[in-house]
């Protein structure tokens, strides 16, 4: 699109250019009449007009029929252009800086980014683009690609929290994880009795049980942003079977049998 107004632009001021040496390098002469060079130039201003009008609007028709969206995995990236594996085959997807970036985590849409996320894309990577097709339908050329981010799983028992910095430190078999709660993170907690039922950060507790889902932290290794978290006191997670001899156990007892005498 760009590529057709610049070149539309480049006709109307060679159009203008000749228009003016023309006016300037003619010798008047009395049967001269200014009026028929300036009607001419605004004709000719007119159909440059209708003509840039009637480019947009088969572009647009064009773009608008050749509409389509993708999603797959990508096999490469290159500077500018990433190559998808969908179902059917091996797409180009080209991007540039009117193309806009989102992060989909956990079915949440992040806020729109530029186009430099492409950078960090990677082989392996899971991509949903809505764009058009250009007229030989070799290359995708992308306006939205969404990134869908897997999500992290964390189980363990809440070893630390920071009601200042809002992060807990969630303790795993394989070390500690430092979770960020966002302002989108969807806390939850289960019980028995309620079953689960919406909660909040201040109702988090030191020695918690928690399933967190999160995103990991491309600069720390060791930290992630939660998107949705369910916890569960560490006491609901004590079998109750042991009760049951605990209780016989203490009819058992001396003193029990002494009041049965």
């Amino acid at each position: 699109m760009k590529k057709i107004i610049f070149i539309v632009i480049i006709f109307a001021v060679l159009i203008l250019n000749s228009s003016i040496v023309q006016a300037i390098t003619s010798t008047p002469t009395p049967s001269d009449s200014p009026t028929p060079t300036i009607t001419t130039f605004i004709d000719k201003l007119k159909q440059i007009e209708i003509l840039k009008e009637k480019i947009a609007t088969k572009v647009a028709e064009i773009r608008q029929t050749e509409k389509s969206g993708l999603n797959g995995t990508i096999k490469s990236v290159a500077d500018t252009s990433i190559t998808l594996t969908t179902k059917s085959t091996d797409q180009v997807i080209s991007y540039s800086e009117d193309t806009i970036f989102f992060k989909m985590t956990d079915g949440v849409k992040s806020e729109p980014l530029d186009y430099k996320q492409a950078k960090k894309l990677k082989s392996g990577d899971q991509l949903a683009i809505l764009g058009y097709f250009d007229s030989s339908h070799s290359t995708f050329s992308a306006k939205y690609v969404y990134m869908t981010v897997t999500p992290l799983h964390l189980i363990g028992k809440i070893a630390d929290m920071d009601k200042t910095n809002y992060t807990i430190t969630v303790n795993e078999p394989k070390g500690n994880t430092l979770v960020d709660i966002e302002t989108y993170t969807k806390i939850y907690s289960f019980t028995k009795k309620a079953g689960l039922v919406k909660s909040g950060f201040s109702k988090l507790k030191e020695n918690d049980v928690v399933h967190i889902f999160a995103t990991t932290n491309p600069k720390e290794e060791t930290r992630a942003s939660a998107s949705k978290i369910v916890s569960l006191a560490f006491g609901e997670m004590v079998s109750t079977p042991s009760a049951t001899p605990m209780v016989k156990i203490k009819d058992a007892s001396p003193s029990a049998a002494s009041k049965n005498k």
